[in-house]
């Protein structure tokens, strides 16, 4: 039985903040190892930035696909051992940058990067996350809209490999992302996407 059943039949729960425990001190599988154990159904993996646009900051942009990698097979090695089922989510984040706003006031259409730049960075980050064990795709922390696509277009390049999980962040009490949309708006944009399994 897979993702898409379990879901149908019970509430899955998904883990808590992986950041919070490693930045307290905790190793990173000391931190899926709790959760499992707290009753989580859904353990994400340590790679919300291993994408070759968030690396590139810190020169590291060429090594993206092998920390997605390590992160899933990590995570993959913690479920399989839980003696129960355990899903691994592949955590993709938005990365830093925006597709829909500018980055400099004073040239408003200028962007560092282009749609196709986040497809090729997304494609890598997932592409390693599947070889690594990962059960579904969760993007995280979605600001942009235009980005999320770019994620769910590099999962479709891959043939949509796995099942999808969007979560979606609001910026302020007015509820709406950062690039203004709300969050039906923002759930309209992506919900084309042929595996989306949760929101």
């Amino acid at each position: 039985m897979g993702i898409f059943e379990d879901i149908q039949e019970r509430i899955l729960v998904l883990d808590g903040a992986m950041g919070t425990l490693l930045q307290q001190g905790m190793d990173e599988q000391d931190a899926l190892r709790a959760y499992v154990e707290a009753g989580a159904d859904i353990i994400t993996t340590n790679s919300f930035n291993a994408n070759r646009i968030s690396l590139s900051e810190q020169g590291q942009a060429g090594q993206a696909a092998d920390l997605a990698y390590e992160a899933a097979a990590r995570a993959r090695q913690v479920a399989d051992a839980a003696g129960r089922k355990v899903y691994v989510a592949g955590s993709v984040g938005p990365t830093g940058k925006s597709l829909t706003l500018a980055s400099d006031a004073s040239d408003p259409a200028f962007r560092q990067y282009g749609f196709d730049d986040f497809v090729e960075a997304y494609k890598g980050e997932i592409e390693a996350l599947v070889r690594g064990g990962a059960d579904l795709i969760l993007l995280e922390t979605c600001f942009d809209a235009l980005n999320a696509k770019a994620a769910i277009y590099a999962l479709d390049l891959l043939g949509n490999p796995l099942p999808l999980i969007v979560s979606a962040t609001v910026s302020d009490r007015s509820g709406r992302t950062l690039t203004g949309q709300t969050l039906e708006a923002f759930y309209r944009s992506v919900e084309h996407a042929p595996t989306l399994c949760a929101f």
